[in-house]
């Protein structure tokens, strides 16, 4: 998927295993964003899938131009249900979450926008 970001600048978005990353217009990695992907079925229903926001990134130059938003949105489109863990406070022990204060207030605009939902709105029996 290509967009423009704010800054004018053609970003191509490809998704592999998992894993959204961003290039630019001369094919240079410039951000990703890493999902836990889950697919949820039984013999009554479609399969479901959710991905977990679990490890993100976007070159310094390149932020607050829109493509951590686009990456998310792009989520979205790719497998359906997106959400963040919620942060457990406790940074730096391995399997806990802790969002950094920019981290956090990007997980809040994306539950406000409705690109994500908060973790308990996702129905997915865990």
């Amino acid at each position: 998927m290509n967009f423009i970001d704010k800054k004018g600048e053609k970003i191509d978005l490809r998704e592999n295993s998992g894993r959204i990353t961003a290039y630019n217009a001369s094919g240079r990695e410039v951000g990703f964003i890493d999902f836990d992907v889950k697919e949820f079925c039984d013999s009554y229903s479609p399969t479901v899938c959710s991905a977990y926001v679990n490890l993100m990134h976007i070159d310094g130059y390149y932020r607050r131009r829109g493509i951590a938003t686009a990456i998310m949105q792009y989520a979205k489109q790719v497998y359906g249900n997106v959400a963040f863990y919620e942060d457990s406070g406790y940074g730096g022990k391995s399997g806990m979450v802790h969002y950094s204060a920019e981290g956090l207030a990007f997980k809040r605009y994306c539950e406000a926008q409705g690109i994500t939902q908060p973790l308990g709105g996702i129905d997915d029996d865990e």
